[in-house]
């Protein structure tokens, strides 16, 4: 888990805006959220004194103040996440020690070897002619089990705070990386566009997860037969032109046919240690040569297996791959852009995969 370091956000390198001269504004607005700490973060140094010290300025700067303000409010609640994790170290210390000790405790009361080095005597510990356990023994077992029980809380409850705290950190600098390689030298612009409806985030999130399907099923789609049988067309054709013997100089000045050849690359290895050696070299081109003799034939022959291996059913040509991928890209991220509405007004955590020009609310080329 790694707190999220102050120095980390001004570690983008050159090229970032100037910080915002509209600070006040921004504390305004911030101050009447009852964000206390994040106005104190919004009081930074003038553009002069960061350039003394050699820092550069944040990145939220790229964004208009108020998507700016989200940014710093994420950085909060990731903090604070990690803060809130750290805040049960004590607790989970003591019962760690509690556990420990509870365990010392009942072995000393039911273990041969313990007993011994502790001075209990087994005869007095004995059970009951009911069966039933020694008095201090169900009381020492009673103890463990509470103290574990205790423990098993406070990890779920670390757990829960921990998860929190890298899932946000985790978008944020997914985040923070689209804006820095994103930068065009101003703020991004705000999305102003309508927002498509949705009942809850449940269902824009299935709705997404619908677009996602079809885009998979997009990129994976087979290509159309008589889309490969123009490209095998080609590629013989390039073959057969490769393939071609030389008979002028035969004809000329009487010589040789000058046959074809091809560059075939070779790696050797000396050794097991050593380091291994490219090599090129030239062979005869006898898949050229067949193509030149074969050409017709062998494009039957490929056309013929093109016919039985495909199946043009749900094939798509490239433009119309790229149609629907595009238009399908377009409808995921309007989708995503209602989701981080629903999901900040319902208080959810958001996808880790969320497009960042959704989750900051702007304008943007697509990021990863």
């Amino acid at each position: 888990m790694s707190y999220y370091d102050e120095s980390s956000r001004s570690s983008h390198g050159g090229g970032l805006p100037n910080m915002s001269e509209s600070r006040s504004k921004v504390l305004s607005a911030r101050a009447a959220a009852g964000w206390q700490r994040a106005i104190e973060k919004m009081s930074t140094p003038s553009d002069a004194s960061m350039s003394q010290f050699g820092k550069s300025p944040d990145v939220a700067d790229m964004l208009p103040d108020d998507i700016g303000i989200k940014l710093l409010a994420m950085r909060d609640m990731a903090e604070d996440a990690y803060a809130a994790f750290r805040g049960l170290d004590e607790a989970h210390q003591h019962a760690q020690t509690r556990v420990h000790e509870t365990q010392i405790r009942l072995r000393g009361l039911t273990d041969p070897d313990a007993m011994q080095r502790v001075g209990n005597n087994p005869v007095l510990l004995q059970p009951s002619e009911g069966g039933e356990e020694h008095p201090a023994i169900v009381d020492a077992r009673g103890k463990l089990a509470a103290a574990q029980a205790d423990l098993a809380k406070i990890n779920e409850r670390r757990e829960v705070l921990a998860h929190r705290q890298q899932q946000a950190q985790f978008i944020i600098d997914r985040a923070e990386r689209y804006l820095a390689a994103n930068w065009q030298g101003k703020p991004f612009d705000a999305y102003e566009g309508k927002l498509r409806k949705f009942a809850s985030a449940e269902a824009a999130r299935a709705e997404i997860a619908n677009i996602k399907a079809a885009l998979d099923a997009a990129y994976s789609a087979p290509c159309r037969s008589s889309d490969v049988k123009a490209t095998v067309r080609a590629q013989v054709a390039a073959l057969a032109a490769r393939g071609a013997p030389n008979v002028q100089a035969a004809i000329n000045h009487g010589q040789e046919v000058i046959w074809p050849k091809a560059a075939v690359h070779v790696e050797q290895y000396v050794a097991p240690d050593a380091a291994r050696a490219h090599i090129v070299a030239k062979s005869p081109d006898t898949l050229g040569l067949l193509a030149w003799c074969f050409k017709d034939q062998l494009i039957a022959a490929l056309d013929a297996e093109i016919d039985k291996t495909s199946d043009d059913t749900g094939a798509l040509s490239e433009d119309d791959r790229n149609t629907k991928i595009t238009q399908l890209t377009d409808d995921l991220l309007a989708a995503e852009r209602a989701e981080v509405q629903l999901v900040d007004a319902a208080g959810l955590d958001h996808r880790q995969d969320v497009d960042a020009r959704a989750l900051l609310g702007i304008d943007g080329p697509e990021g990863e």
